[in-house]
């Protein structure tokens, strides 16, 4: 896996990341979510390597022959770091902070999309790093998804959804039921027009409704 570095300091990170590579030495990477630390931790691992989500919280020891790399949000204390052996810190920074990653993060994202959605054409995007790349991720999405799709375009647009995604049929149903609901509300002032257009009995949406806690 690629790891996007085109700050200055991203560079220097990925510098040492190829380093650390051919290195057999313990590593942990740290940052608020969505800063790239899943991305980085398989860039530097191995076939053999154990990357641990949430390391900063573990609760009992975790003893393996295989080489640790570790991802979490805080810094080590140096009892944890010395317990695991950890030579190598890695701290990655918000991307607020690193222009130039959030734009060829952003060419990534758009890439993904289209090809997720089979679709050639580019849509203006209105990009959201509030989150990092959780949210910069979902901003393309919905800036693609706010375009008039087709049938097929949508249907491969949930089926990426739900591929990321794991829930029970009802929950499923649950979105589905929301997202209808809250777009005819806006179109009809009363349920019964709603319940018309949608052609379901009044009786019927109430139930939908209630249970999708509009």
């Amino acid at each position: 896996m690629e790891f996007i570095a085109e700050d200055e300091k991203s560079q220097k990170i990925k510098k040492l990341a190829n380093m650390l590579k051919e290195l057999d030495v313990n590593i942990y990477i740290y940052g608020e979510s969505g800063t790239g630390k899943t991305y980085l931790a398989n860039f530097i691992a191995n076939q053999d390597d154990f990357i641990i989500e949430n390391f900063d919280e573990l609760k009992e020891f975790i003893k393996t022959d295989k080489r640790i790399i570790g991802i979490g949000k805080s810094a080590l204390n140096e009892n944890i770091k010395e317990k695991y052996d950890i030579t190598a810190e890695i701290f990655l920074d918000n991307l607020n902070k690193r222009p130039k990653d959030v734009k060829e993060f952003t060419k990534y994202f758009i890439n993904k999309v289209k090809e997720n959605l089979k679709i050639k054409d580019d849509v203006e995007v209105n990009i959201d790093i509030s989150e990092n790349l959780n949210s910069l991720k979902k901003s393309i999405y919905k800036s693609f998804f706010k375009e008039k799709l087709t049938k097929d375009e949508l249907i491969k647009f949930i089926e990426e959804f739900f591929s990321e995604n794991e829930m029970s049929y009802d929950e499923a149903l649950k979105i589905f039921d929301k997202g209808l609901f809250q777009a005819f509300m806006k179109k009809y002032p009363s349920k019964l027009q709603m319940a018309k257009a949608l052609k379901i009995n009044r009786g019927t949406l109430s139930k939908k409704w209630s249970n999708c806690e509009i």
